[in-house]
């Protein structure tokens, strides 16, 4: 999942090779910013939809988005799910 969240940013985030560990500990800063607790290295295949929206809120936000737009976020989401990411995204 941490792959993800800076998927073609790399060269940007660090010089020659980032290592994994850093990483990792950027992923989980960034999800911090919106009260998400995710292991970073679960692949994103593994999570629920509502958490794969959240890595993608997480990811918009790492790269500083001054304004996030979402088509239909939460259609194919439970109600529980639509609950978590309209009030973390609120942050």
């Amino acid at each position: 999942m941490a792959h993800n969240l800076f998927l073609g940013r790399e060269r940007k985030i660090g010089r020659g090779i980032l290592s994994l560990n850093k990483l990792h500990e950027m992923a989980r800063e960034a999800l911090a910013r919106i009260n998400v607790t995710i292991d970073p290295s679960v692949p994103i295949a593994h999570l629920g939809l509502a958490e794969q929206q959240m890595v993608e809120i997480a990811r918009a936000l790492s790269e500083d988005a001054r304004f996030l737009l979402m088509d239909e976020p939460t259609a194919s989401l439970t109600e529980r799910e639509i609950e978590i990411l309209l009030k973390r995204s609120r942050a």
